[in-house]
């Protein structure tokens, strides 16, 4: 009972913890060899569900209430659920879209390209975390494709294109430019 209504509160947009990379915590604490593979099967299923949907939003882009949450930390989450983010990660490369593009742009400039390490505070103990996401992002076919798309963005297509909320006098060009 527990991991599907655990699912179904996080498909909802439930605050399931103060982090969203904590969300997922217990299911990575549990023991995998526990679960059928129909169950590793439906668990995988729901994460690429929900990265996609995750890819399709970003505050920037619409007018609606959808809040933002740092797609870095919901790659964390599904990794620390134990959930591998490599099938996510190739979503996320193949996903033509503005706010997919966005997700790129704010998660690599906040926790990312200034060092080129993830800069994470979950992440610290996830080596192979790090390492999945570092070598992802430095990849030149990941980078090609991401340069090419940030060059053809419309910023006429953001909702927030003057300003960014997080307390920093920046907007969106500059993280695209920074990135």
């Amino acid at each position: 009972y527990f991991l599907p209504r655990l699912l179904e509160l996080l498909a909802e947009g439930a605050e399931l913890h103060h982090s969203t990379a904590l969300y997922l915590e217990r299911l990575g604490n549990c023991d995998w060899s526990a679960f059928s593979s129909d169950e590793h099967a439906a668990i995988d299923a729901f994460a690429l569900a929900y990265w996609s949907d995750f890819l399709a939003n970003h505050p920037w882009h619409h007018q609606s209430g959808y809040s933002y949450v740092n797609a870095f930390d919901t790659l964390l989450m599904f990794d620390l659920g134990g959930v591998s983010v490599g099938p996510l990660l190739a979503v996320w490369l193949s996903t033509e879209s503005a706010p997919a593009t966005l997700h790129y742009v704010v998660s690599g400039y906040w926790n990312f390209w200034e060092t080129c390490e993830i800069k994470m505070s979950f992440a610290k103990d996830r080596p192979a975390f790090r390492a999945t996401m570092k070598a992802w992002l430095m990849d030149a076919e990941c980078r090609e494709i991401f340069s090419t798309r940030l060059m053809a963005f419309d910023m006429s297509q953001l909702h927030q294109a003057d300003h960014i909320d997080c307390g920093a006098q920046l907007r969106p060009q500059d993280l695209i430019d920074g990135v």
